[in-house]
């Protein structure tokens, strides 16, 4: 094999094993899961890109967290990294959180967060969301007793 072949033969390995590499690394999609099986093994998502169908829950002042009802007392804290703070779904889920009283003690708001999660235990919060893009976000108004 001449030396041309050989480098030809070396840059190809290299781009597959380079391609290889990025599936592997989940960083290309989103890895699809739910917060109860985040909550119940986080080192194995720490640093990884995921979709997660999720409640956004807030007191309205500075607590906020999405959950499950699957496993309702676990959460993943969510915050929005400042050069997302004007992308259109994130305006929407701020709009959605304008909608009535301060929070969502009168409403439900749901939907599909995508992002990094962190795991890092030991910190507040141990578990946090880096939310990269929200869908099939819903508002539900919810009747408050009197």
């Amino acid at each position: 094999m001449n030396r041309y072949n050989g480098f030809l033969l070396l840059m190809l390995a290299l781009s597959v094993l380079g391609c290889a590499t990025n599936r592997a690394s989940g960083r290309d999609e989103a890895t699809k899961t739910t917060i109860c099986s985040i909550v119940s093994a986080p080192e194995r998502f720490d640093n990884r890109l995921v979709s997660i169908n999720a409640f956004f829950e807030s007191d309205g002042i500075e607590h906020t967290v999405l959950i499950d009802r699957a496993c309702p007392d676990q959460g993943i804290a969510p915050f929005v990294p400042t050069e997302r703070d004007n992308n259109a779904d994130i305006r929407k889920l701020d709009e959605a959180l304008a909608v009535g009283r301060p929070g969502t003690l009168d409403k439900e708001i749901s939907g599909t967060f995508i992002g990094t999660f962190s795991w890092r235990p030991g910190q507040i919060p141990a578990r946090a969301l880096s939310i990269m893009s929200i869908s099939n976000l819903e508002l539900k108004r919810k009747e408050l007793p009197r």
